[in-house]
C-alpha cells in the first residue's frame, strides 16, 4: 500500500488506527508492506497494536509526521510484525520524519515501542533510520514497558544514523 500526502486524524480501531496491511495467505508473493511519504498521522488510537498503522511486511516512511498516536499494547505510532513477517521485515525511516508524543500504554499488560514496535515472529528484523526525530514518545505499564521510542524483538538489527531522541 502506498500513501502519498495523506492526513489521518482521530481514527479508532482495534489494530492499525489509520491503516493496516496484512499478508495474503493464499498468495506467497503477496505484498503486505506499507510506503508512506509526506503524510501526517495525528491522534489515531487502537486497543492493541499500531496507533497510526500496523503492517505485516516491509515499511518505508519518509518526510512524515506521527503525532499523539496511541496503542494499548505495541507501537504507539507504528507496529510491524506478525505471521506474515516470518521471513523477515525491514522498517526504513527516511529523512524529514518526526515521531512526537506517541504512546503505548496499558494498566494490565506489558507494552513496547512508544513510537515503533518491530515484533516479527521470526526471520531477520531490521530498522534503518536516518535524520529522524523521536520526541516525547513513551511505553508505560506497571506490568513492564520496553522501548520508549523503539522496540525490536529477538535478532533485530537497528541502524539509526543522525537521529535525535528527546525526552
Amino acid at each position: 500500500l502506498r500513501l502519498l500526502g495523506c492526513v489521518f486524524s482521530g481514527n479508532v480501531a482495534q489494530n492499525g488506527g489509520a491503516v493496516m496491511t496484512v499478508h495474503n495467505t493464499t498468495d506467497d508473493e503477496a505484498q503486505s508492506g506499507l510506503e508512506v511519504a509526506g503524510c501526517t498521522f495525528d491522534g489515531n488510537v487502537v486497543d492493541y497494536n499500531g496507533g497510526a498503522g500496523f503492517a505485516g511486511g516491509d515499511v518505508t516512511v519518509s518526510n512524515s509526521q506521527f503525532v499523539a498516536n496511541g496503542a494499548g499494547v505495541q507501537g504507539g505510532a507504528i507496529c510491524v510484525g506478525g505471521p506474515a513477517s516470518a521471513e523477515g521485515v525491514t522498517v526504513r525511516v527516511e529523512p524529514g520524519t518526526v515521531f512526537r508524543g506517541n504512546m503505548a500504554t496499558n494498566d494490565a499488560v506489558w507494552t513496547c515501542g512508544g513510537a515503533i514496535a518491530l515484533v516479527s515472529d521470526g526471520g531477520r528484523q531490521d530498522i534503518v533510520g536516518r535524520y529522524v526525530v523521536f520526541e516525547d514518545n513513551a511505553a508505560r505499564s506497571p506490568a513492564g514497558a520496553f522501548g520508549g521510542a523503539i522496540f525490536t524483538g529477538r535478532g533485530a538489527a537497528a541502524v539509526v544514523d543522525c537521529a535525535r531522541f528527546l525526552n
